[in-house]
């Protein structure tokens, strides 16, 4: 009886759960929209690439670790450089929870030759279910600590100021195989929505709408290839730069888990 019970209440949380974000997912592509109405936005083309690396420690424990290359165009330059550490743990299989941080260098806009840099732990929180046979949901919120070196816009100062980020992501997977192949595809298509609190000028940081194709190159190698429309607040005034880019992101697994 208390089995049955704790099933149809953790039902019942998870659709509750489930329409917020919808409702969330809805707003937060609508508010995107409403703001390239107002003529608010900036068009820059980019190109992300990043090299990450999973290794399975257990069954439950994942230890993670990316590079990641961001390039903007007209003028090509470097927009930022991110390196990622973190671990994450598998409490139920609906419930996966992570740590971490990453030190990464941002070009500042104002002058291509200062790189600003900062460092960022961050926790976070996933919900995963599974909705038909192919299809999988998740739900991630994570939180950023950022530390950004204090600077004027042309050279960096002592200190470093600091805020708080809050991330949301509501994504949709799907699974598939050509047939009379093995190889297994996965499709994505997600929708991230970043918001700061603490001391700062903007609330609103940034909307992340993306979708992707993730193909297999070998037993421990793959590929994932996916368009990003990025919209997000610009230092300094009450505008908005809009980047349509590419991210591609080759991923190594490695399983260091024992064998029996």
């Amino acid at each position: 009886m208390q089995r049955e019970l704790a099933v149809v209440v953790k039902a019942l949380l998870f659709r509750a759960v489930s329409r917020k974000i919808f409702c969330f997912l809805f707003f937060s592509v609508f508010s995107s929209i409403m703001l390239e109405c107002n003529g608010q936005t900036t068009q820059f083309a980019s190109l992300w690439v990043r090299y990450f690396n999973q290794t399975r420690l257990t069954n439950r424990l994942t230890l993670n670790a990316h590079l990641d290359e961001r390039i903007l165009f007209k003028p090509t330059r470097q927009f930022q450089l991110f390196t990622h550490i973190h671990l994450n743990f598998l409490i139920k299989p609906w419930l996966d929870v992570g740590v971490g941080g990453n030190f990464n260098f941002t070009n500042a806009a104002t002058n291509p030759h200062l790189m600003v840099p900062e460092w960022r732990p961050w926790q976070e929180a996933t919900l995963i279910k599974s909705i038909a046979k192919k299809w999988q949901f998740q739900f991630r919120y994570r939180v950023d600590e950022r530390f950004i070196h204090a600077n004027n816009g042309q050279e960096l100062q002592s200190g470093y100021n600091f805020n708080w980020r809050h991330r949301f992501r509501p994504q949709f997977s799907y699974s598939f195989q050509n047939q009379g192949q093995t190889k297994k595809y996965v499709f994505r298509i997600s929708n991230e929505f970043m918001v700061n609190t603490g001391d700062v000028r903007d609330t609103f940081d940034q909307n992340r709408f993306y979708c992707s194709i993730e193909q297999p190159l070998g037993k421990k190698w793959s590929m994932e290839t996916g368009y990003m429309n990025q919209l997000q607040s610009r230092a300094g005034d009450d505008g908005y730069n809009e980047r349509h880019l590419i991210r591609v992101s080759v991923y190594h697994k490695v399983d260091l888990r024992k064998v029996d």
